[in-house]
């Protein structure tokens, strides 16, 4: 990982309590209050930020600008154990991620959108100077959900 600090903008908005207040409110009422608190948190965000997705209570923003990354920290039971660059490149995020002392994985996943309603994940590993395809799985939203 290189010393060097970008700055931008990153921001994941999400409803505390969502899944609590849609499981014990009246379905009618419910999707309307949920919409409005999502559209005031939308024109509070955008501008500046640009909107990049929107996926049930969580609204997903960032700084305009290509490429956009984003620094991540994987963690397990034990605690974190990497941590790695994000990508976003169009409808395409790529994260690579670094042992702690900072060393490159050979291993590396790239999300891309696959229709409006999909996506495909891919993992590929570097092989000299290029990557391979090792693994492939594409994944649907549930009609009604």
């Amino acid at each position: 990982m290189n010393n060097r600090t970008d700055h931008g903008f990153l921001v994941l908005a999400d409803v505390s309590g969502f899944t609590a207040f849609v499981t014990t409110t009246e379905l009618e009422h419910g999707s309307e209050i949920i919409a409005a608190l999502l559209d005031e948190v939308i024109e509070h965000l955008s501008p500046p930020l640009e909107i990049q997705e929107i996926e049930g209570d969580a609204v997903f923003a960032l700084h305009p600008g290509e490429p956009k990354k984003a620094i991540y920290t994987q963690w397990g039971s034990g605690g974190a154990y990497a941590t790695g660059e994000m990508t976003i490149e169009g409808d395409t995020l790529t994260f690579q991620s670094r042992d702690p002392d900072g060393e490159p994985w050979t291993i590396r996943h790239v999300w891309r959108r696959n229709g409006p309603d999909g996506f495909r994940v891919t993992r590929e590993r570097k092989e000299e100077s290029k990557w391979v395809e090792v693994l492939t799985q594409e994944y649907r939203r549930i009609p009604g959900r």
